[in-house]
């Protein structure tokens, strides 16, 4: 049986939200940054400096001192990282990524 991208992505969506605690017929709309740091395993403070710097374009809001991702965007980003990774590095998925179920 062949899984479509949309599906490969749907599933990783499914296991990043049950990874947080989350159910993924009623996923949040944000994140906090801690959680964030959590999915792209990178420290609190880089996703501070590219926020400053605008390395990348990761929206956010922030209400005093919290600083919360939209999940919507954070998959978006993922995805396009993963693409970007494999057509510069010419990297080959592992067959268990490419039938991820």
């Amino acid at each position: 049986m062949s899984i479509n991208n949309s599906q490969k992505i749907d599933n990783i969506t499914h296991d990043i939200l049950l990874s947080l605690g989350y159910s993924s017929d009623h996923p949040p709309y944000h994140i906090s940054d801690k959680q964030t740091a959590l999915i792209l395993g990178v420290k609190i403070s880089t996703l501070a400096v590219w926020r400053s710097t605008g390395r990348y374009h990761l929206p956010y809001t922030k209400v005093g001192r919290l600083v919360n991702a939209f999940m919507t965007f954070l998959f978006f980003f993922l995805r396009e990282l993963l693409i970007i990774l494999v057509r510069k590095y010419e990297i080959a998925l592992p067959p268990s990524t490419l039938n991820y179920q």
